[in-house]
């Protein structure tokens, strides 16, 4: 990570300056070493400081091998084949064809995976089940589909761990810079408008929810269990924070039959609002 950062001062004209920060003196052969190695980067790697700084964690060459793949797709194939890459929200049709896809192209690209259709796919359907808030039993259920032969109890374990490692982390990263690396190629093949129709997969993996009156549900303070359930019987799926406890605060859950526990979530999470409210 300090690599890439440093990589970006020198695109940004400001190596010299942190190099000084550092206590590296002028005439010292390692900040010698260092510029001209950052020179030869900067040839290999002609993207913008800012494009690459937006992915922070993820190695500058790599970045622009994403980006030069969309490149050839965007020249070869115009506006149909831009609009492809766009990643689906998770509640369209075509969600899982679109990030068995992407992985195929990040995993060539961005991460160190083999890329194979089964891998491409298990992950896809875990990213997808995550985003459309599908509870933890669900997606073990989901690995017991691909891993059949696997006990349960490290299959358990692996969900959890990919929960974790994978989904909130490695993907969440991944899919911000697929983003990120996408929004520039777009523009620069005069496609830029198509940048408004990006889901926010990023967020959407970070938080397990990609409903907007989800993730207002947890933005109040509920857990994503909770959350969901509730977003389950609300027949508005767009709600923001501000209406999202209005249409709590209306709700008899004991009628609706919610557990005690849920109910205990909500009645918090209404009193922690209205006092920052």
């Amino acid at each position: 990570m300090q690599g890439l950062r440093q990589f970006a001062d020198y695109k940004r004209g400001r190596i010299g300056v942190t190099l000084d920060r550092a206590n590296v003196a002028r005439d010292a052969p390692l900040r010698e070493q260092l510029e001209n190695s950052l020179a030869i980067a900067d040839q290999l790697v002609p993207l913008s400081a800012d494009v690459i700084a937006a992915s922070p964690t993820i190695s500058a060459h790599r970045q622009q091998r994403l980006y030069d793949s969309f490149v050839g797709i965007i020249d070869g194939g115009g506006e149909l084949a831009a609009r492809e890459l766009l990643l689906k929200h998770p509640r369209e049709t075509k969600a899982f064809d679109s990030y068995v896809a992407a992985l195929a192209l990040c995993h060539g690209t961005l991460l160190r995976r083999t890329g194979s259709i089964n891998q491409n796919r298990f992950f896809a359907l875990m990213l997808l089940k995550w985003m459309q808030g599908i509870s933890i039993s669900e997606l073990v259920d989901g690995r017991t589909s691909f891993y059949p032969n696997e006990k349960i109890d490290t299959t358990i374990r692996s969900t959890l761990d990919l929960v974790e490692q994978e989904l909130r982390f490695n993907y969440v990263r991944a899919f911000g810079c697929y983003n990120a690396l996408l929004s520039e190629a777009l523009k620069v093949s005069g496609h830029g408008e198509l940048c408004k129709s990006m889901p926010s997969i990023a967020l959407y993996l970070e938080i397990g929810a990609s409903d907007k009156t989800m993730i207002s549900f947890i933005a109040l303070g509920l857990s994503r269990l909770a959350a969901k359930n509730l977003t389950n019987i609300c027949p508005i799926k767009t709600l923001d924070v501000k209406n999202a406890r209005a249409w709590l605060s209306r709700q008899d859950l004991e009628i609706l039959g919610f557990s005690t526990y849920i109910r205990s979530e909500v009645n918090l999470a209404l009193k922690r609002s209205s006092v920052t409210g």
